[in-house]
């Protein structure tokens, strides 16, 4: 007599806890367990921080979609698998059966709702990524300089900060370029981010949902690897609660920058107003100081006196003299501040050095 080996008791089994419809029966209960999952997720979860835009729920729904799913089906599979591993254990009097080689209804079962599943993450996933990318014509919009290591706006009004500002409930396109290396733009609470290439715009834009109070902020971070000091690279992420706020502080930028605003937006990055180094040497005491320096024509080391001349001369050609203050620093200055800062900014940071940093 020929065995067949899908009439045993495992294929039996088999049969019994995996089935269409129960494999169907349990897609549904891990839908209800997403849904479940999902109530009160404006406030966040253990594994995402508040939603405060308007992409955030669509983007934490198909999160957790997957997520439950995954979790049903690793849960599932593991129980079986314990169930199968203790019911055909080794006992005596007991001899081991045949596996099973074919079962239409079980291979079904682990086949036909994965592809569904695969088909619907594709889909609803490019509509959502294609709505994502696609700001609307009226948004209001911000460019983005990245740099090592921060991020500077620059608003229509010509107005420039190092803090990104926007109002509550209205589109936000902000434009990204990079001087330099590859950068991401990160927003957590927006989920949202972006690569910023150099050589390249890209766009990314949101509706912030909810105002932040004052002297409270949402963060920005740089999300990739951008070089010694990329843990520093982050900014802040003001909501005004209504377009009229906003529009009055985007009209305040549009006033000459002070000393320490340039200070801050310019050279903060690299320098501390202390005497401790960052990436450059800080800055506290500079004027008029005595200092040791790399002379890039001659490739020797000189002492000159930091004075106005000097640190002009530092800021519009920053690799012409390095400072050798105690170790070698890399020539790593924006050598565009040149035509990027207007004659007043360059003013303003050196009389902020010799009467603020004295």
């Amino acid at each position: 007599m020929i065995h067949d080996p899908t009439q045993g008791a495992f294929a039996r089994a088999l049969r019994r806890t995996a089935t269409p419809g129960r494999a169907l029966a349990g897609l549904a209960l891990g839908v209800l367990l997403l849904v479940l999952a999902g109530c009160g997720a404006k406030t966040g979860s253990l594994h995402l921080p508040p939603e405060d835009s308007s992409v955030a729920p669509r983007v934490d729904w198909i999160y957790y979609f997957v997520y439950w799913i995954c979790l049903f089906y690793l849960g599932h599979i593991t129980l079986v698998m314990l169930w199968f591993l203790w019911k055909y254990r080794r006992r005596p009097g007991v001899e081991p059966q045949a596996s099973p080689s074919h079962n239409t209804p079980l291979e079904i079962a682990w086949s036909l709702p994965p592809c569904v599943l695969v088909v619907f993450f594709f889909v609803y996933g490019f509509q959502e990524y294609v709505d994502i990318s696609t700001p609307p014509a009226d948004a209001y919009k911000i460019q983005c300089i990245a740099k090592q290591w921060d991020f500077r706006f620059v608003y229509p009004n010509g107005g420039k900060s190092k803090e990104l500002h926007v109002p509550k409930g209205e589109p936000v396109e902000v434009v990204l370029e990079s001087e330099d290396v590859i950068h991401s733009f990160y927003i957590p609470r927006f989920r949202i981010k972006q690569d910023v290439v150099p050589g390249r715009f890209t766009e990314v834009w949101f509706t912030a949902t909810t105002a932040t109070k004052p002297g409270e902020h949402f963060w920005l971070f740089c999300a990739e690897y951008c070089g010694d000091s990329h843990s520093f690279m982050r900014s802040k992420v003001i909501v005004h609660e209504n377009r009229a706020d906003f529009d009055a502080w985007v009209k305040a930028l549009a006033k000459p920058l002070s000393g320490e605003e340039v200070f801050q937006m310019y050279c903060a990055s690299c320098h501390l107003k202390t005497e401790a180094a960052l990436v450059g040497p800080g800055l506290k005491g500079v004027y008029g100081s005595k200092r040791k320096v790399l002379d890039a024509e001659t490739g020797r080391e000189i002492e000159i006196t930091a004075d106005e001349d000097y640190l002009r001369e530092s800021i519009l050609e920053p690799g012409k003299k390095l400072s050798r203050m105690g170790r070698e620093f890399p020539n790593v200055m924006d050598p565009s501040f040149a035509t990027k800062l207007k004659k007043s900014e360059v003013d303003a940071v050196i009389r902020y050095l010799r009467d603020e940093l004295k």
